[in-house]
């Protein structure tokens, strides 16, 4: 899970090439489950991007 983060939280911080804010929070959800939320003000991302989420060593 440490890698994950890392990896998201790095990409974030390199979409965000003209400053911004970088928001990370997290609220419990019920006993045995949370929800992270990861918010940048980033360039965002081209639909061909998106697409090859989740592929093995894929990164931006």
């Amino acid at each position: 899970m440490k890698q994950v983060f890392l990896n998201i939280i790095i990409n974030a911080i390199k979409s965000t090439t003209n400053g911004g804010v970088l928001k990370v929070s997290m609220e419990k959800k019920d006993e045995e489950s949370v929800i992270v939320l990861i918010i940048d003000q980033g360039c965002g991302m081209t639909e061909d991007r998106v697409k090859k989420l989740g592929e093995p060593f894929y990164s931006h």
